[in-house]
Order: C-alpha cells, then sequence, then structure tokens
C-alpha cells in the first residue's frame, strides 16, 4: 500500500503526462532547480520553488503540473487516483472514478 507523507496531502494535484520526447521547455531552463538525475528528477522554479514538472519512469515520461500551462491542455481529468491518501478536509464532489492507490494501464 502507498501512503504519502502527511506533507504532500494536498487536496489536489493536477498533472498531465507526455512522452518526454515531446516535452520541450521554451525558456527558463537555466534557472531551475532539478533534484535527481537524468532518469528521474523534479524539476522546480528556481525563485519561488514551485514544482514544475517531474521527468518519472526512467525519463521515458513528464509529468507536467497544470498550473504551469499558460494554455488549455484540451484534455480534462479522468479520474481521481491517491484519494486514499488525500486531505481528510477535502470532498470530492465529481462523478469521476476514485481509485486509492495508482492505476496502471
Amino acid at each position: 500500500m502507498l501512503e504519502l507523507p502527511p506533507y504532500y496531502r494536498v487536496g489536489f494535484q493536477a498533472h498531465c503526462r507526455h512522452r518526454a520526447r515531446q516535452f520541450h521547455l521554451t525558456a527558463g531552463d537555466d534557472r531551475l532547480l532539478i533534484y535527481g538525475d537524468a532518469g528521474g528528477h523534479d524539476a522546480h522554479c528556481g525563485q519561488c520553488g514551485s514544482l514544475l514538472y517531474s521527468l518519472v519512469r526512467e525519463g521515458a515520461y513528464v509529468h507536467v503540473a497544470r498550473g504551469t500551462l499558460t494554455g488549455d491542455p484540451s484534455i480534462r481529468p479522468s479520474a481521481h487516483i491517491f484519494v486514499g491518501s488525500k486531505a481528510p478536509w477535502f470532498t470530492i464532489t465529481d462523478d469521476l472514478p476514485q481509485y486509492r492507490e495508482h492505476v496502471t494501464g
């Protein structure tokens, strides 16, 4: 079972997954704070510390924080994952499927 530490128990985190080869920074790569290595890391804003994206699965995919996008990503959420570790004060009010942990496939 996956249990997130208390400091990660936020109401939600919206991100979208892309193949790493389709992901390109347009500016500011010299101002990132990178935690990890070429096979997997988190990239944070060097000024405020906000998580911008995560390189995962041995560098094959990038999870981009949707709040950093300047345009409409054109896709909408399809499910809630890790609801077993969500903040107890947050109530999910939509009809999307909910999964206690990660969903594969």
